[in-house]
């Protein structure tokens, strides 16, 4: 087995992260290969989602200002 990693994600990485992971398991779900590729197209779409989201939304704190 290899050597523990340790590593901690701000609030929105893990928020991302959490997308991330379901579209990769909807993607492998539809048949994709559980591989990186896969993997990477899953991120990039999460970051994608993410940006539009940002695009057209205000946040609390951006109302605030």
């Amino acid at each position: 087995m290899g050597q523990t990693q340790f590593f901690s994600l701000q609030p929105s990485e893990a928020t991302l992260f959490r997308g991330a992971c379901q579209i990769y398991s909807g993607l492998v779900s539809a048949g994709k290969d559980a591989d990186v590729n896969t993997m990477r197209k899953a991120i990039s779409d999460a970051l994608t989602i993410a940006n539009i989201i940002e695009a057209h939304v205000d946040s609390d704190e951006e109302m605030s200002m």
